[in-house]
C-alpha cells in the first residue's frame, strides 16, 4: 500500500473516475467529478490537498481532502473531510490514519498551522484515538421552526399547526424591526475566516447558494429537504462585513417572504445578542457535530489558543457538513 499526495490539478482523469467510483460507493451518493473538482479549487490558494491510497495492485483503497482556509491574521488552516476507505480495505485499519499522515507531512511544509476537522458519529472516535484529534466544542444548532408537525414527525391538530406557524412568522418580523433600533454585532474572536469577496466568490459560487446583498447586508443560504422538512440552512450574514442581529433578522425575514419553508437553522458558534433563532437544547439536536483540531506549528503565536471554543467562529460557512 502506498500513500500518493497530490495538489487538486495533479489528479489524472482516471484517478478521477476512480475517486468518484469509491466516493458514491462508500456515502450512497451520486456525485460527479465536477462537484468533488469545483470544492477542492475554490481555495484561497486555488487547490486541495487529496491522499490517494493505492494498493499494490493499483486500486484505489482510500481517500481523504485537506482543503486549505485563510483565517484572520494570515493564518493557514486545511479542514480534513470527504474521506473514505473502500469497504474490501477497512479491515485494514490504518489506512486512514496512513493518508493524514502524508497529508500533515505535506501541509506543515508548505507552512499550514494547524488542521481542524468535524467527524461523524462514527469516526469521531477513531480521530480522537488514532489521528490525535482534540475537541474544540460540539456546534450549536438554532433553530425557527414552522410547520411543527413536520419538524416533531407528529400528528397535530391543522389548526394548532397555522396558529403556531403565523405565531413564528410574526416573531419574526418583530424582532426584524426590533433590531433595527437595537442592533447588535457578533463578538470577534481570534479564529475567523477571512470574508472578502474573494472568498465569498470562491466559497458560495454554486447556483444552490442563494446570495443576496440589501444595501449594506448580505447573505447566503441554502434549502434542502431534510427528511420531508424543508429547511432553509444560513450559511452567512453580515451587516458591513459583521454578523449582526440586524443582518441576521433581515436573513430570516427574506427567507420567510421568498420560500415556502418548514424551518430555518443556522448550525454553528454564534457569538451575539439575538432572539430571532432558538438555541436548539443538545438532547434535541438532529446530529452531533464535532470541531477537531491537531496543531501543526506549536510554538506559533497566533496560533496558541486554538484548542478553546471561545477564541472560534465556526459554522456551516467553514465547512459545510451538514
Amino acid at each position: 500500500m502506498k500513500i500518493d499526495v497530490l495538489k487538486t490539478f495533479q489528479i489524472s482523469e482516471l484517478q478521477w473516475i476512480d475517486i468518484v467510483k469509491g466516493f458514491n460507493e462508500s456515502f450512497d451518493k451520486k456525485t460527479t467529478k465536477e462537484i468533488l473538482y469545483e470544492y477542492a479549487v475554490n481555495t484561497f490558494c486555488e487547490y486541495s490537498y487529496h491522499a490517494l491510497a493505492i494498493t499494490d495492485e493499483g486500486e484505489l483503497a482510500g481517500y481523504n481532502v485537506f482543503t486549505p482556509t485563510l483565517y484572520r491574521d494570515n493564518v493557514k488552516i486545511v479542514v480534513s473531510g470527504s474521506t473514505f476507505v473502500r469497504k474490501k480495505f477497512r479491515k485494514d485499519i490504518f489506512i486512514f490514519n496512513d493518508m493524514v499522515s502524508a497529508l500533515r507531512e505535506r501541509c506543515v511544509k508548505d507552512g499550514f498551522t494547524a488542521e481542524v476537522g468535524v467527524p461523524n458519529k462514527n469516526s469521531k472516535a477513531y480521530a480522537l484515538k488514532f489521528l490525535d484529534m482534540s475537541i474544540i466544542t460540539d456546534l450549536n444548532y438554532y433553530l425557527l421552526p414552522i410547520t411543527i408537525t413536520k419538524i416533531l414527525k407528529k400528528n397535530i391538530p391543522t389548526l394548532i399547526d397555522l396558529v403556531l406557524r403565523r405565531i413564528f412568522i410574526v416573531w419574526s418580523y418583530l424582532f426584524f424591526l426590533i433590531s433595527n433600533v437595537f442592533n447588535f454585532n457578533e463578538k470577534k474572536v481570534q479564529f475567523e475566516i477571512c470574508t472578502d469577496n474573494d472568498f465569498y466568490k470562491k466559497r458560495f459560487h454554486q447556483d444552490y447558494y442563494h446570495k443576496i446583498t440589501k444595501g449594506n447586508i448580505r447573505f447566503c443560504y441554502r434549502i434542502m429537504n431534510e427528511d420531508a422538512v424543508k429547511t432553509a440552512y444560513i450559511m452567512d450574514f453580515r451587516e458591513n462585513d459583521k454578523r449582526t442581529f440586524k443582518s441576521l433578522s433581515t436573513t430570516v425575514v427574506h427567507i420567510l417572504h421568498k420560500h415556502k419553508v418548514d424551518a430555518i437553522l443556522f448550525v454553528g458558534l454564534l457569538r451575539m445578542k439575538q432572539a430571532v433563532l432558538f438555541k436548539v437544547p443538545k438532547k434535541y439536536i438532529p446530529k452531533q457535530l464535532t470541531l477537531t483540531y491537531y496543531l501543526y506549528d506549536v510554538n506559533n503565536p497566533k496560533i496558541q489558543g486554538i484548542g478553546n471554543s471561545d477564541n472560534w467562529n465556526f459554522s456551516l460557512m467553514n465547512f459545510d457538513v451538514r
